[in-house]
């Protein structure tokens, strides 16, 4: 068996991720998943219930919060199981062979770690890292050697993976090699050690100095050799001299950009796979965000219409009838539908469920809140202070007008709305990397779709969704 890990504070937003990655491995089986609350300010036990149909999820929560380093040692004494995995609460296994791969091969060799391959995602680049002896990313270890040679965690909050990897090596593991890519590491400019928080002051090369020190101090306590100590010092401070060059050296425009796109948390892949009905009622309220030429629209939908190939004689694609304009709708999920209707009006598509069932959520309807001039240019040609009574009411208020407020048509078909690039959704303003606003409640309602009287009993779902008060 492998216990997984996740030390979590207030990763309300990406647990689930986290969670539907482990329950997709081919060996779900033989993984038990222990969530270590570090004293979050929701709990997290309705997830957990959520995901224990399928996998055996515990949450640990602690009285105070104390770190991931002691979350992390929390989660060590309180399992058992032959093998631990930590993962953390903003990351994602590669692919469903992810926990298989790094299994066989610590069974195979009896190695005491094995080490994969990890993606470093940046959102506007993406490198895999090889042979990574510093971060706990992609790694298994056995826990008997951990036990035997009382390694465990510090707690200065950030960079404690160097510490523990370090302390590691002084005891002569086992080590194997797995040429697989078998993790995702994703920036997350919300984590704690991004955040302007005096108790992570321990990041970057002064962390990596202060854990290479804890890691040397804790080895000579457990009786190591002090000439193999001050060789794996040395090791350590030239680690940190190739660490300061490698990130001293990043372009300043590539760090203002990883900087600006860090901010973006966009509605990922996972969110469309749902059932389209209930993701057409959570799109309401969100932002949805285009990138048109050197111009940052944002609007907030209030308006969307629920069609599920399947069973629904108004969608394109009932009785999974395929055609060349509707095959968008047949592929992955999280990419735009565009098409047109009477030879004149585009309308967009938000593409739902697993690739083959081809559904989809219309948006009819947004209001402005970011880019106003630009809208109002691309729709009537004149300036928001310019337009009636008449044409402000009617700005955003069907899918043709928002296709055309937005500069979109079918040359934007099949986009992805995950990348962040051209057109994609966000919770929050600052998602958008603009400043967030005091919340607005509302309320949404529900009807029957519009324009549909051909679609025989399909005709009274109740599958529109709008709110009057955005």
């Amino acid at each position: 068996m492998i216990d997984v890990i996740v030390p979590t504070y207030n990763a309300i937003k990406t647990i689930n991720d986290v969670l539907l990655s482990l329950y997709e491995q081919t060996i779900c089986n033989k993984i038990k998943v222990y969530i270590i609350d570090d004293n979050s300010c929701y709990k997290y036990d309705e997830i957990a219930l959520k995901f224990g149909k399928f996998l055996n999820v515990n949450v640990l929560r602690l009285n105070k919060n104390m770190g991931p380093g002691y979350a992390r040692n929390y989660g060590i004494k309180n399992t058992n199981s032959k093998y631990i995995f930590f993962m953390d609460s903003d990351d994602v296994l590669y692919n469903c062979y992810s926990l298989e791969f790094l299994y066989n091969k610590i069974e195979e060799t009896n190695s005491d770690i094995v080490i994969g391959n990890f993606i470093e995602d940046y959102v506007i680049d993406k490198k895999i890292i090889k042979k990574d002896n510093i971060w706990v990313h992609g790694k298994i270890y056995r826990r008997q050697f951990l036990k035997e040679n009382n390694i465990n965690f510090n707690f200065s909050r950030a960079n404690e993976d160097f510490g523990f990897n370090k302390l590691c090596s002084f005891f002569n593991p086992k080590i194997e090699y797995l040429n697989q890519t078998v993790y995702v590491w994703k920036y997350n400019d919300e984590s704690m050690t991004r955040r302007n928080n005096h108790e992570y002051i321990f990041t970057g090369i002064q962390g990596f100095a202060y854990n290479s020190y804890w890691a040397v101090y804790e080895a000579l306590k457990r009786g190591c050799d002090e000439s193999k100590c001050s060789i794996q010092l040395f090791s350590s401070l030239y680690e940190i001299y190739f660490y300061y060059l490698k990130f001293d050296k990043i372009d300043k425009k590539l760090q203002l950009a990883y900087h600006r796109r860090a901010k973006m948390a966009i509605l990922c892949r996972n969110f469309y796979t749902g059932n389209t009905v209930d993701i057409a009622r959570s799109l309401i309220g969100c932002y949805l965000v285009r990138r048109y030429e050197d111009e940052l629209l944002v609007c907030r939908i209030t308006e969307t219409e629920a069609y599920v190939g399947a069973i629904d004689k108004a969608a394109h694609s009932y009785g999974y009838h395929k055609t060349a304009r509707n095959a968008t709708m047949f592929g992955p999920p999280g990419h735009a539908y565009i098409y047109l209707i009477y030879g004149m009006h585009c309308c967009l598509n938000f593409v739902t469920e697993p690739e083959g069932e081809p559904s989809a959520v219309l948006l009819r309807g947004l209001t402005p809140v970011h880019g106003l001039d630009a809208i109002c240019r691309l729709r009537y040609g004149k300036a928001p202070d310019q337009l009636t009574a008449y044409q402000r009411k009617n700005l955003l208020n069907g899918p043709g007008k928002c296709c055309r407020a937005l500069g979109l048509d079918r040359r934007q078909n099949g986009l992805d709305l995950t990348t962040g690039d051209e057109l994609f959704l966000c919770t929050a303003l600052s998602d958008a990397g603009l400043p967030d606003r005091p919340p607005r409640p509302f309320t949404i309602q529900t009807g029957k779709r519009i324009g549909i009287d051909y679609a025989q009993e399909a005709v009274d779902f109740p599958w529109r969704f709008y709110t009057t008060d955005l």
